[in-house]
């Protein structure tokens, strides 16, 4: 069963969309700019990201890995 977040609570949309606003604000938001030899990594359980254009004239060397947890996130911090 799917829902909507409105169908959740009528103020999801909204609350989302503040959130959104704020954790993109520039004072959280890291632009790297690609040097050769550069290693990035990050991770996407707590990270907000977006892939931008490649310069098809260039090589890149893009990997990803996934690991397994032993626990939630929260719990660890716990």
């Amino acid at each position: 069963m799917q829902f909507t977040m409105r169908q959740l609570h009528p103020e999801c949309p909204l609350l989302l969309r503040d959130v959104i606003e704020f954790a993109t604000h520039l004072a959280f938001v890291y632009r790297h700019r690609r040097r050769p030899r550069d290693l990035v990594i990050w991770d996407n359980r707590c990270t907000m990201h977006r892939g931008r254009p490649l310069d098809e004239t260039e090589t890149h060397d893009m990997r990803r890995v996934t690991t397994r947890d032993v626990a939630s996130t929260i719990d660890q911090v716990a």
